[in-house]
């Protein structure tokens, strides 16, 4: 995907008299839902799809007599209680009754039947600010649905916990493009929701592959320029955020987005050592290990013991981040200063690491081979460490000089 510079409304109204961030949904509210009414609605969302005050956008809107007809859960479904790559069935919302269809899998582009009746969908998602996140690939493919069957879509914005400044990581390849990577943004991206959902209709097309994610298929999308452009999408921005907030400045409480993103450290955490996971979930040569529920904060190396983690993170000297051992196998990392942290360096490393302990290079089948280079992005990255002499230096410095030029670039859109 391809994308054309245009210009687009700035989705930050500028500060409101109150600290507190206003997210989209508690602005919609604010203008009494104007732009739903007389309309048959239909609602993608999850458990934390929630107004300032914590309550469910399905109450809220159904509080306000709008018309809701339909709800569309993502993955982990509509209460966050299915597990990355589970599939879920359809099923009713206890309080209302109304239908959940579970927008995942083959369907997380829903069939035109699910969209019956319905003359607008409101998309209420809350992202984590990474690119293979899945949420904002459901917002993607919600969109492609709806444009494809001249329903109107309407975004709810919400903040981005990372900010607006922090971007950094590898980028994405065209090929590897797919849900679990949609956009072609850097790993770490700084766009909200609303911007992102602008962002897509600047694209030339929307085409992904499908995936096969561990039991789960998932399906691709080819979406074409002209339909692209026709479709009817309007954003509902925030009041009072900026793009130097992180999410404790918008005086928000913090909603689990996912079983193992349960509180904002989990973000920032998962933000550092996100492709690190790739490490252990794929090369099988590091484990993570939960600690006081905090999925992202220690592990430990197959092959090398802690004073070894140790000494190969402290060589790096890596800005805002604090290493401790725990015992001969793991390590801690913490964060002291997020802003002064560097983006995917330290989980990076850990990939090259891996290859170091491995000794040659992985041999993974196809299907995993595929789904790393997908959450990856950099194809060539993946065949420089499968090479006789690695190095994930000039990937970095190649990465952060991209992330630059894409952030540069990206908001003479705001």
């Amino acid at each position: 995907m391809r994308w054309k510079r245009v210009i687009v409304p700035l989705l930050c109204l500028g500060l409101c008299a109150h600290a507190k961030v206003e997210l989209g949904i508690d602005v919609l509210s604010g203008q009494s839902f104007e732009c739903l009414q007389g309309k048959r609605v239909g609602l993608l969302t999850h458990a934390a799809g929630v107004n300032g005050d914590g309550v469910s956008t399905i109450k809220v809107l159904l509080e306000g007599k709008v018309n809701l007809v339909a709800l569309y859960a993502p993955e982990h479904g509509l209460y966050g209680s299915f597990r990355a790559g589970e599939a879920f069935p359809n099923s009713k919302e206890a309080l209302s009754g109304l239908s959940v269809y579970a927008a995942y899998g083959e369907n997380a582009k829903p069939p035109k039947e699910w969209l019956e009746g319905v003359n607008v969908v409101v998309i209420d998602l809350q992202d984590v600010g990474i690119r293979y996140y899945t949420y904002v690939s459901s917002m993607l493919y919600m969109m492609a649905a709806c444009f494809e069957n001249d329903i109107e879509v309407v975004v709810l914005d919400r903040p981005n916990p990372l900010g607006g400044e922090l971007v950094g990581g590898p980028g994405i390849d065209p090929d590897n493009q797919s849900f679990l990577g949609a956009f072609p943004v850097p790993l770490i991206h700084g766009l909200t929701m609303g911007e992102l959902a602008l962002f897509a209709k600047t694209l030339d097309d929307w085409t992904l592959q499908p995936n096969a994610y561990r039991t789960e298929r998932v399906c691709g999308l080819n979406v074409s320029e002209a339909t692209i452009s026709k479709g009817n999408l309007k954003v509902i921005p925030m009041n009072g955020w900026k793009r130097s907030m992180r999410w404790e400045d918008t005086e928000l409480a913090w909603h689990a987005t996912s079983p193992r993103i349960q509180d904002i450290t989990d973000v920032y955490d998962y933000s550092v050592l996100s492709l690190g996971t790739l490490a252990a979930n794929f090369l099988k040569q590091f484990s993570f290990q939960s600690v006081n529920g905090h999925a992202f904060r220690r592990f430990s190396a197959k092959t090398w013991s802690s004073d070894n983690l140790l000494e190969a993170i402290q060589a790096l000297s890596l800005s805002g981040l604090t290493v401790k051992r725990v015992d001969e196998a793991y390590i801690d990392v913490i964060i002291d200063d997020f802003k002064a942290v560097e983006p995917a360096t330290l989980s990076a490393y850990m990939l090259y690491w891996a290859r170091l302990q491995n000794k040659q290079p992985f041999a993974l089948d196809d299907e995993s081979e595929i789904l790393l280079k997908r959450h990856l992005g950099d194809s060539a990255f993946w065949q420089n460490l499968q090479s006789s002499n690695p190095n994930p230096t000039p990937f970095i410095q190649k990465w952060s000089a991209a992330a630059a030029t894409f952030h540069k670039n990206v908001t003479k859109l705001y």
